[in-house]
């Protein structure tokens, strides 16, 4: 499949775009608002979370992978609860997953995912053991790089590709994807964006000398709404999937009964 995935996008792959942050984090309501005053807080924390001369205190050395998957599972909750406490709340909870060893159900080929975001829901998403998710329940994908340099590779984007291609095969109302790479003990991160037309790819940024960005690029995942992580939000689910119409002076309800064919690409 990787050579296949390789020639779906790669002629319409854009890299160091300026304005991704901008076009798709833009209109979060208070959200440089919530970024500061987490920021505020991961300062004033004791023992402080970030320091100017430092940067991210606990983020690992080594980039070893558990290790990050430690820091940014410890560093999503600790958002959550700073912002909580300054009185910021998403609509949804959210939760931060990572199975870089263990496949996830629901695809053809056995796909892991290195860390993620899914809706925290009693019905999806445990805090035991035997918590039980798939493709479906996928909101942001991330990949890990231990490597500096890989933040140029295709290999990079390419494993994205993979995640984004599972996720449009289980959402089928998912309008576009967005992810996040991580790379190296420097830290490089940009932002992605998958839809049907291809991919496009932030300028990348430090995450230790730009600790606002990303503060903002995660809450901002936390807080978006569903038509912002790319949902079609004309198809509603309630007791089944129905799209609503203005007709004949009311509104009337077109059902969907069966899906038609379940594209498994990503570009097309």
């Amino acid at each position: 499949m990787d050579p296949i995935l390789r020639i779906e996008v790669e002629d319409d792959l854009k890299i160091d775009h300026p304005d991704i942050f901008e076009t798709f984090f833009g209109k979060i309501p208070k959200l440089t608002e919530i970024a500061a005053a987490v920021l505020e807080n991961c300062r004033e924390a004791e023992p402080p979370l970030f320091q100017e001369d430092v940067g991210w205190v606990a983020w690992p050395a080594d980039c070893e992978e558990a290790s990050v998957l430690q820091f940014l599972r410890s560093h999503i909750d600790r958002f959550l609860l700073l912002a909580d406490e300054r009185g910021f709340r998403p609509s949804k909870r959210h939760r931060c997953i990572a199975t870089p060893n263990k496949p996830i159900p629901g695809s053809v080929s056995k796909r892991k995912l290195d860390v993620g975001l899914a809706y925290n829901s009693d019905n999806v998403l445990e805090e035991s053991e035997g918590q039980s998710y798939d493709w479906s329940h996928i909101l942001i994908p991330g990949e890990l790089k231990s490597n500096p340099r890989e933040d140029n590779h295709s290999s990079t984007w390419l494993d994205l590709v993979r995640y984004v291609r599972e996720i449009f095969s289980a959402q089928h109302s998912r309008r576009f994807v967005l992810g996040f790479t991580l790379c190296g003990s420097i830290t490089i991160m940009r932002i992605w964006e998958f839809d049907r037309l291809g991919v496009i790819g932030s300028t990348p940024f430090d995450i230790n000398k730009n600790a606002h960005m990303f503060a903002s690029v995660i809450v901002g995942y936390l807080w978006m709404s569903e038509k912002e992580l790319g949902f079609d939000t004309t198809i509603a689910e309630d007791g089944g999937r129905y799209t609503s119409i203005q007709r004949d002076g009311r509104v009337q309800r077109v059902c969907l009964e069966d899906l038609i064919k379940r594209q498994r690409m990503v570009a097309g």
